[in-house]
């Protein structure tokens, strides 16, 4: 059993967000800590936000559509250039309102890249409150552990992110226990949702106990074990996300954005794709044979 995994404040930590062709610092915020903080955010930003929200996010399914075609047709759908794996468990979590479906490629090009990879089973469509997925999760994780007698990589994608959060919130000894890498795609810690999403989840979520916005504070726990070694986080987000921006979760350094990739598909991105797996064996991207993959903190020194 890993020991010491108490104790820990928050991740000081910056997210990029695309203002023409160049990345720019999105300034730290407050952190959205409430339903009804939420609910008070989508209300002050009136139906013309709202409209607009709404269409940048049929937009970034558009481009997430083109983006998973994309990836059928790079070799990375094969493993081709991908960094080789050691047959180690690797886990998805998808995002919200997916099914497993949608990262059979993902899970398919990290197999071809020797992992041993699972699509975790969230249901039809990931929809539920991330306290509740974490306690339907934690027992998946744990056979997993099992099954493979390794410790597990974890991909978590937008609320699949959350829901990692939220086991990490819950069962902190068994998460140490049982997963050494997490990668965050697209799930920082929120400052803003893109409101007709979050209208969205506030409707489905009405009659349902409010407490999933808590974890952000839970969250502040994450440093030390970061720190500590005893997890690794890598993030991953896009380099102007319409659907959520915040705080990433991962140290400066372990930390890549993907230029102008879509939120709907991040997870099923071949940069990312890409990334991941070099992440995975703490090797860096080559910048200049994939410009799309950024590394912020390593461009700025």
């Amino acid at each position: 059993m890993v020991e010491n995994v108490e104790a820990l404040p928050t991740i000081a930590s910056r997210v990029y967000t695309s203002v023409g062709e160049d990345l720019v610092l999105f300034p730290e915020g407050k952190l959205i800590s409430s339903r009804a903080q939420l609910l008070q955010e989508v209300a002050q930003r009136g139906p013309t936000e709202l409209f607009q929200d709404a269409a940048s996010l049929v937009r970034d399914v558009s481009v997430g559509a083109r983006e998973m075609v994309d990836l059928r047709r790079d070799a990375v759908y094969e493993g081709v250039g991908l960094p080789r794996g050691d047959r180690s468990p690797v886990g998805i979590i998808g995002g919200f309102g997916s099914s497993q479906i949608h990262y059979f490629d993902s899970a398919h090009s990290l197999s071809r890249a020797n992992y041993s990879v699972r699509t975790m089973p969230w249901g039809m469509v990931n929809e539920k409150n991330p306290f509740d997925m974490a306690h339907f999760m934690m027992p998946e994780i744990k056979q997993f552990k099992k099954d493979s007698g390794q410790r597990i990589k974890l991909v978590v994608h937008s609320l699949g992110g959350y829901d990692a959060a939220a086991m990490f919130a819950l069962y902190p000894q068994e998460f140490v226990d049982n997963v050494e890498h997490v990668v965050f795609v697209g799930s920082p810690r929120p400052e803003r949702l893109n409101s007709a999403l979050a209208l969205s989840y506030l409707v489905l979520h009405m009659f349902e106990r409010d407490d999933e916005f808590k974890m952000t504070e839970k969250l502040t726990e994450l440093e030390d074990v970061v720190e500590s070694g005893l997890i690794k986080v890598t993030s991953i987000d896009s380099s102007f996300d319409p659907v959520v921006r915040g705080q990433h979760l991962a140290k400066d350094e372990n930390h890549y954005v993907i230029d102008r990739a879509s939120h709907s598909a991040l997870g099923m991105n071949r940069f990312t794709i890409r990334a991941v797996a070099h992440a995975f064996v703490g090797e860096e991207v080559d910048n200049m044979l994939h410009p799309t993959i950024h590394h912020p903190s390593k461009e700025a020194a």
